[in-house]
């Protein structure tokens, strides 16, 4: 990560790595955010020298600029889990910094699956962590505007409650009590 941080002339707020999962795929539930234009700049401006500009990434192998944790200070201890780094990197693109994403810098995530969260196929012992994760998604859209934010709430307890009974092979009402609880 050190090694690319000169390459790139923006003003750079965290630089973050390829995560693998223990075969040497790509883990799912760290792939960065990637939008094509990135505070107005192409995100694959630097893709000739294995960098690629990103606007959110994972806590997994991420390195913060001092000046970026002064200007936007710490992520929020009530997020707890599941969406806590996105909103902080996000927060941290938002006010003009660049992230980078570096594909030679590797690291793996060990986690027992590789698996992107999904809460009309998860496992019932990871329920408890859609409280926070929905709650979390939720206090996102709503920095963004509150029509947004409505839109959101309506669309959990309507389409995705719906969905929920529709294709969970089972706890569905769990999953659901979860999700209308949340929003």
């Amino acid at each position: 990560l050190l090694n690319k941080k000169n390459i790139v002339k923006e003003n750079i707020g965290f630089l973050c790595s390829k995560i693998l999962w223990k075969d040497k795929d790509t883990h799912l539930m760290n792939v960065p955010g990637i939008h094509s234009l990135v505070n107005n700049i192409p995100f694959n401006k630097y893709d000739k020298k294995g960098i690629l500009l990103v606007k959110t990434a994972s806590f997994v192998s991420l390195l913060l600029k001092r000046d970026a944790i002064s200007k936007f200070g710490l992520p929020h201890k009530e997020f707890f889990i599941w969406g806590d780094d996105l909103e902080y990197t996000n927060r941290i693109t938002d006010g003009g910094y660049f992230g980078v994403y570096v594909k030679d810098s590797v690291v793996c995530h060990n986690t027992q699956k590789n698996y992107s969260s999904n809460i009309f196929d998860d496992e019932v012992q990871n329920l408890w962590k859609y409280s926070f994760g929905i709650r979390n998604n939720l206090y996102m859209f709503k920095k963004k505007g509150i029509v947004l934010y409505f839109m959101h709430v309506f669309y959990n307890i309507t389409y995705v409650n719906y969905y929920l009974l529709k294709v969970r092979k089972d706890n569905r009402l769990n999953f659901i009590w979860v999700n209308t609880k949340a929003s």
